[in-house]
């Protein structure tokens, strides 16, 4: 499949990563066999769940406020997280990283999920949180 059209060549590395890991030259996860169920004290459950994105990937769609507070220098917002992360360094703006990750879903948020008879969560986040940049 075609590359995700960016301007410039910051996201790059991330793209190249993504690719990787979608054709399965990465596999972050251990395979499984079986069907999508799950067990929970014996009892087998299909998989219902939800994505959290937006809150440690950060993408421009779920975290728009984040992505539009701090504008490249043309007053684009940036097009994935490894421009924004470079806009709010050259601004000494990472507090803003921090509030955004600490205040964009929380305890509350999980036990609504919850609520909702939802027994999945899907996290996303990237590979960089734990390789480092």
């Amino acid at each position: 499949s075609p590359r995700p059209r960016v301007e410039g060549q910051a996201c790059a590395p991330i793209f190249s990563n993504t690719r990787a890991m979608a054709l399965g030259e990465i596999r972050p996860f251990m395979p499984t066999e079986g069907d999508d169920s799950l067990t929970r004290g014996g009892v087998r459950e299909r998989w219902r769940g939800v994505s959290i994105g937006g809150w440690l990937l950060l993408e421009p769609g779920p975290a728009k406020a984040l992505f539009s507070s701090f504008l490249r220098p043309d007053g684009k917002e940036a097009t994935c997280e490894w421009e924004l992360m470079e806009i709010l360094r050259e601004r000494d703006a990472m507090h803003a990283l921090h509030t955004h990750r600490n205040s964009y879903i929380g305890l509350e948020d999980f036990r609504r999920i919850r609520s909702m008879g939802l027994n999945a969560v899907r996290i996303p986040f990237g590979y960089w949180v734990v390789d480092g940049p």
